[in-house]
Protein backbone atom coordinates (compact mmCIF):
# COMPACT_ATOMS: atom_id res chain seq x y z
CA UNK A 1 0.00 0.00 0.00
CA UNK A 2 1.30 3.67 -0.61
CA UNK A 3 0.89 6.37 1.42
CA UNK A 4 1.20 10.13 0.01
CA UNK A 5 2.69 13.46 1.51
CA UNK A 6 1.09 16.04 -0.53
CA UNK A 7 1.61 20.04 0.16
CA UNK A 8 0.48 23.05 -1.72
CA UNK A 9 1.40 26.76 -1.62
CA UNK A 10 1.51 29.54 -3.89
CA UNK A 11 2.46 33.45 -3.87
CA UNK A 12 1.19 36.47 -5.45
CA UNK A 13 4.46 37.55 -7.29
CA UNK A 14 4.13 41.17 -8.65
CA UNK A 15 0.93 40.64 -10.34
CA UNK A 16 -2.57 42.29 -9.09
CA UNK A 17 -4.49 39.23 -8.37
CA UNK A 18 -3.59 35.76 -7.50
CA UNK A 19 -4.97 34.34 -10.61
CA UNK A 20 -3.80 30.35 -9.44
CA UNK A 21 -5.88 27.93 -7.78
CA UNK A 22 -4.69 24.44 -6.48
CA UNK A 23 -6.75 21.90 -4.70
CA UNK A 24 -6.71 18.25 -2.94
CA UNK A 25 -9.59 16.54 -2.26
CA UNK A 26 -10.33 13.04 -0.91
CA UNK A 27 -12.74 11.25 -2.78
CA UNK A 28 -13.95 7.83 -2.31
CA UNK A 29 -10.58 5.70 -2.20
CA UNK A 30 -8.84 8.41 -4.80
CA UNK A 31 -6.76 11.34 -4.21
CA UNK A 32 -7.01 14.10 -6.98
CA UNK A 33 -5.12 17.35 -6.81
CA UNK A 34 -5.72 20.20 -9.74
CA UNK A 35 -3.61 23.37 -9.90
CA UNK A 36 -5.39 25.52 -12.02
CA UNK A 37 -3.84 29.16 -13.76
CA UNK A 38 -5.98 31.56 -15.39
CA UNK A 39 -4.78 32.88 -18.73
CA UNK A 40 -3.03 36.29 -18.58
CA UNK A 41 -4.20 38.67 -21.09
CA UNK A 42 -8.12 37.06 -20.89
CA UNK A 43 -10.63 38.93 -18.31
CA UNK A 44 -11.40 36.88 -14.97
CA UNK A 45 -8.67 34.58 -14.33
CA UNK A 46 -9.35 34.17 -11.31
CA UNK A 47 -12.27 33.69 -11.32
CA UNK A 48 -11.73 30.86 -14.53
CA UNK A 49 -9.09 29.13 -12.16
CA UNK A 50 -11.89 28.77 -9.21
CA UNK A 51 -14.75 27.77 -11.67
CA UNK A 52 -12.50 25.26 -13.66
CA UNK A 53 -11.01 23.72 -10.29
CA UNK A 54 -14.46 23.11 -8.55
CA UNK A 55 -15.80 21.52 -12.01
CA UNK A 56 -13.00 18.79 -12.32
CA UNK A 57 -13.72 17.89 -8.61
CA UNK A 58 -17.71 18.28 -9.15
CA UNK A 59 -17.31 15.74 -12.05
CA UNK A 60 -15.09 13.40 -10.26
CA UNK A 61 -17.22 13.21 -7.09
CA UNK A 62 -20.19 12.47 -9.22
CA UNK A 63 -18.59 10.03 -11.52
CA UNK A 64 -17.27 7.87 -7.85
CA UNK A 65 -20.83 7.89 -6.63
CA UNK A 66 -22.19 6.30 -9.82
CA UNK A 67 -19.67 3.97 -9.76
CA UNK A 68 -18.55 5.32 -13.34
CA UNK A 69 -14.91 5.07 -12.57
CA UNK A 70 -13.85 2.34 -15.99
CA UNK A 71 -10.69 4.28 -16.59
CA UNK A 72 -9.08 6.85 -14.45
CA UNK A 73 -7.48 8.92 -17.25
CA UNK A 74 -10.44 9.06 -19.41
CA UNK A 75 -12.05 10.35 -15.91
CA UNK A 76 -9.98 13.28 -15.60
CA UNK A 77 -10.02 14.04 -19.11
CA UNK A 78 -13.72 14.15 -18.92
CA UNK A 79 -13.57 16.23 -15.78
CA UNK A 80 -11.25 19.31 -17.63
CA UNK A 81 -13.80 18.85 -20.57
CA UNK A 82 -16.51 19.41 -17.87
CA UNK A 83 -14.98 22.56 -16.29
CA UNK A 84 -14.23 24.30 -20.50
CA UNK A 85 -18.04 23.49 -20.63
CA UNK A 86 -18.69 25.37 -17.41
CA UNK A 87 -16.21 28.30 -17.80
CA UNK A 88 -17.92 29.08 -21.21
CA UNK A 89 -21.21 28.98 -19.56
CA UNK A 90 -21.12 30.94 -16.86
CA UNK A 91 -18.14 33.71 -18.49
CA UNK A 92 -21.39 35.81 -19.66
CA UNK A 93 -22.68 35.83 -16.18
CA UNK A 94 -19.21 37.73 -14.12
CA UNK A 95 -17.84 41.01 -14.90
CA UNK A 96 -14.48 42.08 -14.63
CA UNK A 97 -13.52 43.77 -11.25
CA UNK A 98 -10.75 46.11 -13.06
CA UNK A 99 -12.75 46.61 -16.82
CA UNK A 100 -16.27 45.94 -15.03
CA UNK A 101 -16.47 44.25 -18.60
CA UNK A 102 -18.00 40.29 -19.23
CA UNK A 103 -15.90 37.88 -18.36
CA UNK A 104 -16.57 36.52 -21.76
CA UNK A 105 -13.08 34.61 -22.92
CA UNK A 106 -11.64 33.74 -19.76
CA UNK A 107 -9.91 30.56 -19.80
CA UNK A 108 -7.53 28.95 -17.22
CA UNK A 109 -4.94 25.93 -17.53
CA UNK A 110 -5.50 22.53 -15.78
CA UNK A 111 -3.18 19.83 -14.60
CA UNK A 112 -4.85 17.25 -12.70
CA UNK A 113 -3.66 14.46 -10.68
CA UNK A 114 -5.16 11.21 -9.36
CA UNK A 115 -3.55 8.34 -6.76
CA UNK A 116 -4.97 5.70 -4.77
CA UNK A 117 -3.25 3.87 -2.05
CA UNK A 118 -3.85 0.50 -3.65
CA UNK A 119 -2.42 1.44 -7.45
CA UNK A 120 0.94 1.96 -8.03
CA UNK A 121 0.28 4.42 -10.56
CA UNK A 122 -0.22 8.12 -10.94
CA UNK A 123 -3.21 8.80 -13.67
CA UNK A 124 -2.82 12.73 -14.89
CA UNK A 125 -4.38 14.87 -17.10
CA UNK A 126 -3.36 19.02 -18.60
CA UNK A 127 -4.10 21.45 -20.75
CA UNK A 128 -1.98 24.57 -20.82
CA UNK A 129 1.42 25.14 -19.94
CA UNK A 130 1.18 24.27 -16.00
CA UNK A 131 3.34 21.60 -15.42
CA UNK A 132 3.88 17.89 -14.30
CA UNK A 133 7.47 16.90 -13.04
CA UNK A 134 9.46 14.25 -11.85
CA UNK A 135 12.83 14.76 -10.40
CA UNK A 136 15.72 12.11 -10.23
CA UNK A 137 19.59 13.05 -9.58
CA UNK A 138 20.47 14.38 -12.17
CA UNK A 139 17.80 15.50 -14.22
CA UNK A 140 14.01 16.53 -14.07
CA UNK A 141 11.27 14.32 -16.34
CA UNK A 142 8.63 16.88 -17.82
CA UNK A 143 5.71 14.40 -17.28
CA UNK A 144 2.95 17.42 -18.63
CA UNK A 145 3.63 20.61 -19.47
CA UNK A 146 6.05 22.66 -22.12
CA UNK A 147 9.35 22.17 -21.32
CA UNK A 148 11.28 25.72 -21.33
CA UNK A 149 9.47 28.95 -20.78
CA UNK A 150 6.08 29.57 -22.27
CA UNK A 151 4.56 32.97 -22.93
CA UNK A 152 1.74 31.88 -25.38
CA UNK A 153 -0.85 29.28 -24.70
CA UNK A 154 -3.27 27.90 -27.94
CA UNK A 155 -5.66 25.52 -25.85
CA UNK A 156 -7.35 25.88 -22.36
CA UNK A 157 -10.58 24.99 -20.72
CA UNK A 158 -12.87 28.05 -21.44
CA UNK A 159 -11.14 28.51 -24.59
CA UNK A 160 -10.33 26.85 -27.54
CA UNK A 161 -9.80 23.71 -26.06
CA UNK A 162 -8.32 21.13 -28.49
CA UNK A 163 -6.13 18.55 -26.89
CA UNK A 164 -5.96 17.61 -23.27
CA UNK A 165 -2.63 15.94 -22.70
CA UNK A 166 -2.66 12.38 -20.68
CA UNK A 167 -1.15 9.00 -20.52
CA UNK A 168 -3.91 6.60 -21.10
CA UNK A 169 -2.12 3.93 -18.81
CA UNK A 170 -1.28 6.50 -16.12
CA UNK A 171 2.93 6.36 -14.98
CA UNK A 172 4.59 4.20 -12.57
CA UNK A 173 4.91 5.65 -9.12
CA UNK A 174 6.72 3.98 -6.19
CA UNK A 175 7.62 4.69 -2.72
CA UNK A 176 10.54 7.15 -2.44
CA UNK A 177 9.40 9.15 -5.72
CA UNK A 178 9.00 12.78 -5.66
CA UNK A 179 6.28 14.51 -7.92
CA UNK A 180 5.36 18.16 -8.83
CA UNK A 181 2.47 19.94 -9.92
CA UNK A 182 3.30 23.54 -10.86
CA UNK A 183 1.61 26.65 -12.82
CA UNK A 184 4.62 28.51 -14.90
CA UNK A 185 5.00 30.74 -12.40
CA UNK A 186 7.92 28.64 -11.41
CA UNK A 187 9.89 28.47 -14.48
CA UNK A 188 11.71 31.52 -12.32
CA UNK A 189 13.51 29.22 -10.93
CA UNK A 190 16.41 26.63 -13.30
CA UNK A 191 14.43 22.80 -13.52
CA UNK A 192 18.31 22.20 -12.64
CA UNK A 193 17.23 23.63 -8.43
CA UNK A 194 13.52 22.68 -8.99
CA UNK A 195 14.77 18.89 -8.61
CA UNK A 196 17.61 19.26 -6.24
CA UNK A 197 15.19 20.62 -3.86
CA UNK A 198 12.57 18.10 -4.53
CA UNK A 199 15.17 15.32 -4.18
CA UNK A 200 16.62 17.02 -0.88
CA UNK A 201 13.83 17.73 0.82
CA UNK A 202 12.38 15.38 3.25
CA UNK A 203 8.82 16.52 2.88
CA UNK A 204 6.51 18.06 0.56
CA UNK A 205 5.76 21.01 2.89
CA UNK A 206 9.18 21.95 2.69
CA UNK A 207 10.09 21.04 -0.78
CA UNK A 208 7.01 23.34 -1.54
CA UNK A 209 8.09 26.36 0.57
CA UNK A 210 11.28 26.42 -0.54
CA UNK A 211 10.51 26.15 -3.83
CA UNK A 212 8.78 29.21 -4.04
CA UNK A 213 11.47 31.21 -1.62
CA UNK A 214 13.42 30.84 -4.39
CA UNK A 215 10.96 32.54 -6.78
CA UNK A 216 10.41 35.50 -4.54
CA UNK A 217 14.36 35.16 -3.84
CA UNK A 218 15.17 35.90 -8.07
CA UNK A 219 13.22 39.23 -7.43
CA UNK A 220 11.93 38.95 -11.18
CA UNK A 221 9.94 42.30 -11.74
CA UNK A 222 7.06 40.67 -13.68
CA UNK A 223 6.96 37.96 -11.61
CA UNK A 224 4.06 35.58 -12.49
CA UNK A 225 1.53 34.19 -9.69
CA UNK A 226 3.08 30.80 -8.79
CA UNK A 227 1.91 27.43 -7.48
CA UNK A 228 2.98 24.37 -6.79
CA UNK A 229 2.08 20.96 -5.04
CA UNK A 230 4.80 18.54 -4.02
CA UNK A 231 3.64 14.97 -3.68
CA UNK A 232 5.82 12.72 -2.44
CA UNK A 233 4.84 8.92 -1.95
CA UNK A 234 5.90 6.37 0.76
CA UNK A 235 4.49 3.00 1.88
CA UNK A 236 6.09 -0.88 0.69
Amino acid sequence: MLTFDIHGAQIQGARRRQEDRFGIRRIGGLTIIVVADGLGGHPCGDRAAQLGMNAVFDYVEQAVQQGAVESRTDMLVLAIEAAHKRIRQTAGRHRDPDSGGRCSGMATTLVVACVSPDLDRLHYACVGDSLLLRPSVDDIEYIAGPEGESNWVSSAAGFSLKVVECNETGIPIAAGDKLLLATDGLLTVPMTEVAEVLMASDTAEAASYRLLRYVEEAKREYQDNATVVALYVGGK
